[in-house]
């Protein structure tokens, strides 16, 4: 539950800025348009060192048009979520 609120935070902060960022647990989802997707993503890492929160790096993602979350690919430039066949099974 502090982990939920903490990152909650930060997202509230983000927004703020302007920013469009979700969260679940420990992890941040950031939506921006392509020019500034780079800018936005080193904002957070910049937030959270900025605020005595550890950034997991080896979780950290560059931004891209196609991305997992929570197991489901969301494809920004197809405008699909899919669900590969491994985890499907797991489901």
């Amino acid at each position: 539950m502090a982990c939920q609120r903490s990152t909650s935070a930060v997202t509230w902060i983000l927004a703020q800025r302007g920013r469009f960022v979700f969260n679940y647990l420990d992890d941040f989802i950031g939506i921006s348009p392509s020019a500034d997707a780079y800018l936005h993503f080193e904002e957070l890492g910049t937030l959270l060192q900025s605020i005595g929160l550890e950034e997991s790096l080896d979780k950290s993602c560059l931004p891209s048009a196609i991305m997992t979350c929570l197991g489901v690919d969301l494809n920004t430039i197809d405008l699909t979520l899919s669900v590969s066949p491994d985890r499907l099974s797991e489901i």
